[in-house]
């Protein structure tokens, strides 16, 4: 399998992210960019609870697009969705 297209919509700190992939990328930026979100919501897909340690299970601060307008004490993030 090869993964040629990614689209991420509200994932953590990527709000609209639309790109095709070529055999080999490269993927770099500035430190709290979303690099490691960009990787972690493609291996989300591929996770189960079964065959790995990693929770597939999403928190309100993964998908919400206002999450910065909260004050931590009115958003539980590790609140399950």
């Amino acid at each position: 399998m090869k993964i040629t297209h990614v689209k991420i919509c509200n994932y953590r700190n990527l709000r609209n992210i639309d790109i095709g992939l070529a055999e080999t990328v490269a993927i770099i930026g500035e430190n709290n960019s979303g690099k490691s979100n960009f990787l972690k919501a493609i291996t989300l897909l591929f996770l189960t609870d079964d065959n790995t340690h990693t929770s597939k299970k999403l928190s309100w601060t993964d998908i919400n697009p206002y999450k910065d307008m909260y004050d931590s004490d009115d958003v539980d993030s590790g609140e399950n969705i």
